[in-house]
């Protein structure tokens, strides 16, 4: 038979107990909550720690077997004098800390960088401004970022407008990389999206992507943005900054030292706001076709276009305004220099074949509505499940993943 070996629990619960009353210390509730916070936010910065010779390090011994309580209190008052000579450290490291000029900027670029907010970022503001190393940190978020106090939105019909600008993105690459090419290839995408159904109001951003500009991940940035209960009233009025700047960007602009010069290469846009932006006649129009003069027909609740062999619409035509029945209004999309209106706005291929094309074919197959050529029952659940097998692969670019494709055939009036 084995012996149960006895274990002596005092030195065991000596240790405990003084573990304990240091942390009851370091997070006494009897203090102030801010006089804690300061203590406790000592763990967490990365300052110069005093040698063993500036901080007098007494062991704690209690040499009694029978510990209570009461001689463990005696030995608080040496952890008390350890804080304070540690605060006095920090107040004679405070001169160093304020010739870094890199401080304010390290943490703005954490901000940034992890989406903080100004409430979070004020707490943290206050919590180290409480420390004299950090007395020269400004005491509010935006004084931190250099949030302007002024931002310059101009009223237009409809809502109101705030302009991003080109310039801003191009002296952000140039700092980041000096070789950029001299001409930059912009493409740009306008398109519409409801911000909340009750009040009724709607976003309509403008995008850009410099298609010539290398990188990991393809940035896209905003160049202006509307806000306003339903679209904008005058699409020229919502473009005139956006042209200006294209305008200026085109002649070239010195930055940096360095001649820029932006040439648009295509505006992406769905059929509806391709329509507004180039103030033409929509896509259910008889006259609406933007590559030919073909003129639709209406037939089975749709307008369709029969001719395969029509004449094609030109640039110098479209900004001529020859065709009455296409132009509402002229378009101050003509001011863009080497942009051809015709061709550099392509269709959308979204639209016009995956949803167009595509999803009527299998709205036909499943029979919706119903008719005779409908696909067995039997078959349908054989393609659904295939679907849902090969929603796993569904790669990156694609922005629904497997979780929210799991849609199948029957549902196919839901896909897009």
């Amino acid at each position: 038979m084995f012996k149960q070996l006895k274990v002596n629990k005092s030195s065991r619960y000596r240790r405990r107990k003084r573990a304990e009353v240091q942390t009851s210390l370091l997070f006494s509730t009897s203090s102030s909550d801010d006089d804690s916070m300061e203590v406790g936010l000592l763990s967490g910065i990365k300052t110069p720690v005093p040698s063993q010779s500036q901080i007098d390090v007494t062991p704690i011994v209690n040499t009694s077997q029978n510990t209570n309580s009461t001689d463990e209190l005696d030995h608080q008052e040496p952890i008390v004098e350890q804080l304070n000579e540690f605060e006095l450290s920090l107040d004679s490291s405070s001169s160093d800390s304020e010739q870094s000029p890199n401080l304010r900027l390290i943490i703005a670029n954490w901000a940034i960088r992890h989406d903080i907010t100004h409430c979070a970022l004020n707490d943290l503001l206050k919590s180290l401004l409480k420390l004299p190393a950090f007395s020269e940190l400004p005491k509010d978020a935006r004084t931190l970022l250099k949030t302007p106090t002024t931002t310059l939105v101009k009223n237009i019909g409809g809502g109101i407008y705030h302009h991003f600008g080109i310039k801003e993105e191009i002296e952000e690459l140039v700092e980041i990389n000096q070789n950029i090419p001299s001409v930059l290839t912009l493409l740009v995408g306008i398109d519409g999206l409801p911000v909340c159904k009750n009040p009724s109001s709607e976003l309509w951003p403008i995008l850009g992507h410099f298609t010539n500009i290398t990188c990991k991940k393809q940035k896209v940035f905003i160049i202006g943005a509307y806000y306003g209960k339903s679209k904008p009233a005058d699409s020229n009025e919502f473009l005139e900054d956006f042209v200006n700047d294209i305008k200026m960007f085109a002649e070239g602009v010195i930055i940096k030292g360095k001649e820029i010069k932006v040439s648009l290469q295509a505006v992406i846009c769905d059929a509806p706001a391709k329509a507004f932006v180039l103030n033409i006649r929509g896509h259910t129009g008889k006259h609406s076709c933007p590559r030919c003069y073909s003129v639709g027909k209406w037939a089975h609740y749709r307008v369709y276009f029969p001719d395969f062999d029509s004449n094609l619409r030109t640039h110098e035509e479209f900004i001529s305004y020859t065709d009455n029945e296409y132009h509402i209004r002229p378009t101050i999309m003509t001011e863009i220099p080497n942009f051809n209106l015709v061709l550099d706005i392509p269709f959308d291929y979204m639209h016009c074949i995956c949803i167009g094309v595509m999803k009527k074919l299998l709205l036909f197959w499943i029979g919706s509505p119903k008719h005779n050529e409908t696909l067995p029952s039997n078959l349908i659940d054989v393609i659904d499940e295939k679907l849902i097998h090969l929603s796993k692969y569904i790669p990156n670019e694609f922005q629904r993943k497997q979780n929210s494709r799991r849609h199948p055939l029957r549902d196919a009036n839901r896909w897009k």
